[in-house]
């Protein structure tokens, strides 16, 4: 296993300055996790492709007959990280296809370094 590496993505801001505004860097990773959904009972397989402190970029691995595609995920979630053991509860900010962006709703600091699959 070697060490994470920082993915390197700019996120130009509303004016199109090309600036990165992301609060913390990035990591690629390749982790398994579960996503849990308050309310309706549904445990879905997901894959975290990149994380940071304040959020990840995740890719949905398994759907129920109500959860299709990250469109149909309620905007709040809980993402549990079996490699920490540890459950982080964020918000949805963004959805594309079976990749959505989770905003954590506190820091999160993994207790190992996020390896890459």
């Amino acid at each position: 296993m070697g060490s994470p590496q920082k993915v390197c993505r700019s996120v130009g801001d509303a004016n199109g300055s090309g600036r990165e505004r992301r609060r913390a860097p990035r990591w690629a990773t390749e982790l398994p996790g579960q996503i849990e959904l308050e309310g309706l009972r549904i445990s879905l397989g997901c894959r975290v492709l990149d994380m940071s402190a304040n959020g990840a970029r995740v890719e949905l691995s398994q759907i129920s007959g109500r959860v299709r595609s990250a469109l149909d995920l309620p905007d709040r979630i809980v993402l549990a990280l079996p490699i920490d053991k540890v459950d982080v509860i964020g918000a949805v900010r963004w959805r594309l296809g079976k990749v959505f962006g989770i905003e954590f709703s506190s820091p999160f600091k993994p207790r190992r370094a996020p390896a890459l699959g």
